[in-house]
């Protein structure tokens, strides 16, 4: 009897041959479960916004989908489906951090790009009393009705949305994120 290694190329499994990765995939695959985190898949245009997208704790990469009375789907990706650019690791708290009306915090007049934003956009941002060297960016959303709200996630509730928040509590704008609607 005649052993034959495994990692012989004459003796390689007959299933699918393995996908092709690129530098972001490995990445993405690097990041721990339970994190939310901007990318942009290939064939996604550059100048386009990166998406929103979850690592659930098995693995599995999904997008975030928003749905119309403010419910969120998590849309699993094809196989085939790869990461052309990874953005960064956001940070969506289980409780709101802050109480945004009533702590006393440093305010500012509003930030330019907010003025910029349409009604339903998401985006990025950082508080103005955050650092924006040690400190993940929150989701935010410029809600139908004109007010800002940030993303939170609920072990019974799921993803939902803060209060309001007034417009001169944001003291760093991120970028804009592309979250398709279901």
């Amino acid at each position: 009897m005649v052993y034959k290694p495994l990692s012989d190329a004459r003796h390689q499994s007959l299933g699918a041959p393995p996908k092709a990765t690129t530098r972001a995939d490995d990445e993405v695959g690097d990041l721990p479960g339970g994190v939310f985190f901007s990318a942009r898949r290939v064939g996604t245009p550059p100048e386009a916004p990166e998406g929103l997208f979850y690592k659930d704790g098995t693995g599995n990469v999904r997008r975030v989908r928003f749905g119309g009375q403010g419910t969120f789907t998590f849309a699993a990706l094809d196989a085939a489906v790869s990461f052309a650019a990874l953005g960064e690791v956001l940070f969506v708290p289980e409780v709101d951090p802050r109480s945004w009306t009533a702590m006393r915090e440093t305010t500012s007049r509003p930030l330019p790009e907010l003025h910029r934003l349409s009604r339903g956009a998401f985006f990025t941002a950082l508080g103005t009393n955050d650092n924006p060297q040690s400190q993940r960016h929150g989701v935010y959303r410029l809600a139908k009705d004109g007010m800002f709200r940030r993303l939170l996630k609920d072990q019974s509730k799921g993803l939902h949305w803060s209060n309001a928040i007034p417009a001169d509590r944001f003291g760093h704008f991120g970028q804009i994120l592309a979250v398709s609607e279901k």
